[in-house]
């Protein structure tokens, strides 16, 4: 009896130390690429236009031209900004309509190799076209568009659009905005709200015209070729990410249900690595070893009333100072963090 006892408390000790040792490589894994960084900031809420809204309003849409221009969309005058590459405000294009070159709610935009400007409107169903002189082209109308949706042009001019109201994740049109082919799983649901949130992706192409599907949600990162084959899948590995709450939390006094996105917007840096945002983090993804490099530190977390505020943002990619610029609601101005 007094061996059992003996070897039980040895085993109870072992497994005591055993747990330690894990919980502290655990902990050793979650900071190692952790970084804090300075952000810099580039300009507030209504420099230039008096309106508070006027520039880093809810999910900004942000992008950067060939030639250096900037584009910012507000949705609340539903116009495009333009900057140059100083970050000089030059002009302004579109307005509320459902005319050529109006705009009832933008998505996403998206500047193709010739500058030409692709953006998608939600809410009219549609894709429209500038030059890179912001002069309205053309547009063609889509089906089941919604806020969520996303939309990427390779270099032959082929749009496509990530729509998860579809029976598949991407619809591809040709220039003239005829349906091609679709591909692509979704994740199903019961509830069709959370069918949209599930399947809600960011969309980007690599220097080598790889699609890569970035989920929000799950999150699953997935490459595929520009015929729709899946060359890849797998889920973003990182311990920050794993401590951070999503599904179906509370909101006080409403009886409904929100999602806490896990990724909120992606952009490619280089033929190596491309930059997840992820709510407080910018995530550097190496993609041709397809791991985690980096995990650069913001510090753009709310706490109200005991609840943690996960909002997104939208990034964009600057080559001329090597920088990354995002927009943040909480922050209402646009930073730079240099990478």
């Amino acid at each position: 009896m007094k061996t059992d006892r003996y070897a039980g408390w040895f085993f109870s000790v072992s497994f005591a130390v055993a747990l330690f040792a894990a919980i502290c490589s655990y902990q050793k894994q979650v900071y190692l690429n952790y970084i804090p960084v300075q952000i810099e900031e580039v300009f507030r809420q209504g420099v230039i236009d008096t309106n508070i809204n006027y520039l880093t309003s809810k999910e900004a849409i942000i992008k950067f031209m060939g030639n250096g221009n900037f584009l910012v969309y507000n949705r609340y005058k539903l116009q495009i900004k333009v900057f140059d590459k100083n970050l000089h405000y030059l002009f302004s294009f579109g307005k509320k309509g459902e005319g050529p070159g109006e705009f009832s709610g933008v998505a996403d935009m998206f500047v193709d190799n010739k500058d030409n400007i692709y953006v998608l409107d939600f809410v009219q169903k549609k894709i429209k076209i500038f030059d890179d002189s912001m002069k309205y082209k053309k547009s063609f109308n889509i089906k089941g568009a919604g806020w969520y949706s996303r939309l990427a042009v390779d270099s032959n001019g082929l749009i496509y659009l990530c729509n998860p109201q579809s029976k598949k994740l991407i619809t591809v049109y040709n220039k003239e905005g005829e349906e091609q082919y679709s591909f692509g799983k979704i994740y199903t649901h019961k509830r069709k709200d959370a069918l949209r949130e599930l399947n809600y992706s960011s969309v980007l192409f690599d220097k080598d015209e790889k699609l890569w599907v970035i989920n929000i949600c799950k999150p699953i990162i997935r490459q595929y070729s520009i015929n729709g084959k899946l060359l890849y899948e797998g889920r973003l590995l990182s311990p920050r990410i794993d401590t951070i709450k999503r599904h179906e939390s509370p909101i006080p006094k409403t009886g409904q249900y929100s999602i806490s996105f896990y990724l909120t917007d992606a952009a490619m840096i280089d033929s190596t690595k491309m930059i997840i945002a992820n709510h407080d983090n910018l995530i550097e993804f190496d993609i041709r070893a397809k791991k985690i490099n980096k995990i650069y530190k913001l510090p753009l977390l709310k706490e109200s009333k005991g609840y943690w505020i996960f909002t997104s943002f939208r990034i964009a990619y600057n080559k001329k100072d090597n920088s990354v610029y995002y927009s943040h609601y909480f922050l209402e101005k646009l930073c730079k963090v240099r990478i």
